[in-house]
């Protein structure tokens, strides 16, 4: 598409709509080393991330996948829209959350109720749709 003298305002913003549209692929997925293989891993799939020790440990509903990589590093790679660090060592999956209680400070996903710090609890309540 190239642009033309004469093209309305509003073809100009539609044009420049579909060609940021067209450059911005979200991808739904990410692949995770297990032995020799690619483990493909659903983004819908993970319930949280977890740190454990110098690695992090991805959750999802069947299993658990080591990670070589820091929860920050993590957290830069997957959608901010959908993951929100709840506290020093847990990433949530917004879409996972059962309910937070807002007594406890604490976010129940899956099985588990995950603590929520009063450092992270300002950026949890700002992902949530609140009615």
């Amino acid at each position: 598409d190239h642009a033309e003298v004469g093209m309305t305002i509003s073809e100009v913003v539609e044009l420049v709509q579909r060609r940021a549209s067209t450059q911005h692929v979200v991808q739904d997925y990410i692949y995770t080393k297990v032995g020799n293989k690619l483990r493909k891993v659903s983004l819908d799939d993970i319930l949280f991330i977890e740190v454990e020790g110098k690695y992090s440990a991805l959750q999802v509903r069947e299993r658990k996948y080591n990670v070589k990589a820091s929860l920050k590093d993590l957290l830069h790679k997957l959608p901010s829209d959908r993951f929100v660090r709840v506290s020093r060592n847990f990433v949530v999956n917004l879409n996972q959350i059962q309910h937070i209680d807002t007594f406890q400070y604490t976010v129940k996903v899956g099985d588990l109720e995950i603590p929520i710090s009063r450092t992270y609890k300002e950026e949890l309540m700002r992902h949530i749709n609140l009615i």
